[in-house]
């Protein structure tokens, strides 16, 4: 009976997840005034507030107490844990829906699985859980550029859970796993704990253990021992992952300042990747379209010297031309946010072209039209981490978008609420700044080149308007932790907490 409760109540729980995370950010498409958008908040978050009730009640005497539990779980509840765990980093197509609990599950199931270290099979399929988790909330919080200490955390996770998957991929181990599945489990992860070096600063040491650690797992596949071992093991998959990962090292425009070697060998293997996904379309272009690998092609080959810069930038547009800009899977959110900003990337913002603006004014417009055109929030981790990026990289043009309504836009369309909020306190700073000026003007001198008093009442309405523009941005920092705060179902973690304040 209890494992019943506990598997209603998991499911429960994610009902009413799904619901806060709609109810919490409804559509503006049919709204006419911010405060006819707040009316219709105050009646979500009345609802949101009895169905927080009921997860707060749900944590504090169902999952919290099994965590802490220093009981073994019995295989039911595994089942049954692992299942709740898979609905929260995917339910009704709500992405991640709650990741920092999947963190909490997966740390409790692997824990379990250590004080029983005579059943290898089942911490290997716990560390397969911790894996993917780490490699999920690292992404999540290496987005907060001021604070690289909490991904930090979850990288260093996540290369131990890797380290355990490389030492069993050496042969004398690997023939110690005698179950396929098992054998096959060991061999992608093993693959998959490159990812852990994404993100990570500029090392020489840290490019050379990345690349080390390619090329060890690109021989894998040619060794004969390997694929007598796992017969039945999509090789061709394992390849294509693995060639994207050699790919991707260079986002940014080379922001790991991989040297003019490894580039080389970074290129050779893009084109590798092109050449077997040209060979086999059939089976990957329902996981990359063409565009996408075109364009770490093209990145690839500009960073490699093999191809001029006004070149690159023209083969970035012309691909971007013909992205598909109502696609939201992950890897057409790629070409539609990560190719512009790549564009941006190799610009000179004191010496641009009237060409350079035009493409800037259109992209700026097209990023707005393609976040507002966006599912209710399917994909949003992949949207955050490039807008994220663009609004990092953006550049000021003469009559395109500025940073303030390239930012508002984004707030609009990524999280309605704060974007409303956001108005709301520019009207009220700009009615406080008002009262100041006439009453106490002599506070307000050292901002807008005002020197004295007199300065701040003669410039009154430029003081003003600073003000307001300045307080509708002051919440720009949360664009990139939007995935934080959703959260509304529940308290914060302390990690959560950490991120909030880092906004």
């Amino acid at each position: 009976m209890q494992i019943m409760d506990e598997k209603k109540a998991f499911h429960d729980y994610i009902e009413r997840m799904t619901q806060i995370r709609k109810l919490s950010s409804p559509s503006i498409d049919e709204i006419e005034s911010p405060e006819e958008y707040s009316a219709l908040l105050r009646a979500n978050f009345e609802r949101i507030g009895m169905l927080a009730r009921q997860n707060r009640d749900m944590l504090d005497h169902t999952l919290y107490p099994l965590l802490s539990s220093a009981e073994d779980l019995g295989e039911e509840q595994i089942r049954a844990i692992h299942a709740f765990g898979d609905e929260l980093l995917d339910a009704s197509g709500l992405e991640n829906l709650d990741l920092p609990i999947m963190s909490l599950l997966s740390d409790k199931l692997y824990t379990d699985a250590m004080r029983k270290k005579d059943d290898l099979y089942r911490i290997i399929r716990e560390l397969d859980t911790e894996l993917s988790t780490c490699y999920t909330l690292m992404n999540m919080t290496q987005r907060i550029v001021s604070a690289p200490e909490i991904a930090d955390s979850y990288r260093k996770k996540g290369f131990e859970a890797g380290k355990f998957f490389l030492h069993f991929l050496e042969k004398s181990r690997f023939l110690e796993i005698s179950d396929p599945g098992y054998r096959a489990m060991i061999v992608t992860n093993a693959r998959y704990s490159a990812v852990f070096y994404e993100g990570m600063p500029y090392s020489r040491e840290t490019n050379a253990a990345n690349l080390a650690l390619l090329e060890r797992m690109y021989k894998i596949p040619q060794d004969p021992f390997y694929r007598d071992a796992l017969p039945g093991y999509d090789w061709d998959y394992y390849q294509f992952r693995l060639l994207q990962y050699y790919a991707f090292l260079t986002d940014y425009r080379n922001l790991r300042q991989f040297d003019a070697s490894e580039l080389s060998l970074i290129l050779t293997r893009t084109l590798e990747l092109w050449e077997l996904y040209d060979s086999h379309k059939d089976t990957f272009s329902a996981i990359s379209e063409g565009r996408e690998i075109e364009l770490l092609v093209l990145r690839n080959r500009y960073l490699a010297g093999d191809l001029e810069e006004t070149a690159y930038q023209n083969a970035l547009m012309e691909l971007y031309s013909r992205s598909n800009q109502l696609a939201y899977e992950g890897h057409l959110i790629y070409e539609n946010l990560l190719l512009p900003a790549e564009y941006m990337l190799t610009l000179d913002p004191e010496h641009l072209s009237s060409e350079n603006k035009l493409h800037l004014h259109n992209i700026y417009r097209n990023v707005c039209a393609y976040l507002f055109a966006m599912p209710n929030n399917g994909a949003l981790s992949y949207l955050l981490d490039f807008t994220a990026a663009i609004l990092r990289h953006f550049i000021e043009v003469p009559g395109a978008l500025s940073f303030k309504d390239m930012g508002l836009n984004c707030l609009a369309a990524l999280h309605p609420p704060t974007y409303i909020h956001s108005r709301m306190v520019g009207q009220l700073t700009e009615c406080l700044c008002s009262h100041l000026i006439r009453l106490q003007p002599e506070l307000l001198t050292g901002i807008c080149g005002c020197k004295t008093a007199q300065d701040v009442a003669d410039r009154q309405l430029f003081v003003r308007t600073f003000a307001h523009e300045a307080a509708m941005c002051h919440d720009f920092g949360k664009i990139p932790i939007i995935d934080t705060i959703f959260i509304y179902g529940r308290k914060l973690l302390d990690f959560e907490y950490d991120i909030i304040k880092q906004h």
